[in-house]
């Protein structure tokens, strides 16, 4: 029996966020195992976390294949950690495939620190202007050409996007986000993110796209912390904040589930 939660991450209400599972565990599960119980949980992404001496190591895997990074599975995780597991424990150090990184528990409040990636202006094709009813203004990939990130001309192009998921798949082996300055007084910039060849239409809420996205956005609007709002079906809010070569992101988690799972 395996210790089983779902939390949704990035919002402080039920239905909403990016539902992510965690899986504790006492010892690492072999790989095959932990992409069968993802594919079984069919969530974006599962958590699965093991207590070692100074640092919990965690891994992260979609229904079809284990991930580098994610943001909104590692706050799920700090949740559980701090409402289950080690109540008193504020600073959370973890080990991933990504190498070491923090979260801070501040009451209600968890902070990820995850490093910044670098990413480039590159060319507007013609075939991003077909599928984006050439809406976009601005094309950057990151430097190991995984992701594409495509502002849009304003919050209603965001929104009212109509995906092929296929050609969507062929643009970015990872995934695809688009985003726009928000109409909204509440919060500064929008996204969506899209990551078909990795099993996931569209994500609720991202909290990796943050580590590309915070960095291009404080150098444009000239505020040192901003808020981002993903306009998935689900919704959700993160706080960013750069900290030298570190994006900070800031948000709430929901318990949805407890229980055990049977292997």
């Amino acid at each position: 029996m395996l210790p089983y939660y779902v939390v949704n991450a990035f919002t402080d209400v039920s239905f909403s966020g990016n539902p992510a599972g965690v899986v504790v565990l006492e010892n690492e599960l072999e790989e095959k195992l932990m992409q069968k119980i993802a594919k079984e949980n069919n969530l974006s992404e599962t958590a699965f976390i093991v207590r070692e001496k100074n640092y919990y190591n965690i891994r992260w895997f979609t229904p079809q294949k284990e991930v580098d990074l994610c943001g909104h599975a590692t706050l799920a995780s700090a949740f559980v950690i701090s409402h289950f597991l080690e109540s008193n424990l504020k600073h959370i150090t973890f080990s991933s495939k990504s190498g070491l990184f923090e979260v801070v528990v501040n009451e209600n409040e968890m902070t990820i620190y995850f490093s910044t990636v670098k990413i480039d202006n590159v060319k507007i094709t013609s075939e991003m202007n077909e599928l984006f009813d050439n809406k976009v203004l601005e094309a950057y990939k990151t430097n190991d050409k995984e992701h594409i990130i495509l502002v849009m001309e304003n919050q209603e192009a965001v929104e009212n996007l109509c995906i092929d998921l296929e050609r969507i798949s062929k643009l970015a082996p990872h995934g695809v986000t688009v985003t726009a300055l928000s109409d909204e007084s509440d919060n500064d910039y929008v996204l969506r993110y899209f990551a078909p060849n990795y099993g996931i239409s569209e994500d609720p809420v991202t909290g990796s796209a943050q580590t590309r996205l915070a960095p291009l956005w404080i150098k444009k609007l000239g505020k040192k912390q901003l808020v981002s709002k993903q306009l998935s079906e689900r919704k959700g809010i993160m706080i960013v904040e750069l900290d030298g070569e570190k994006v900070k992101i800031t948000g709430q988690a929901k318990l949805y589930l407890e229980g055990q799972l049977t292997i």
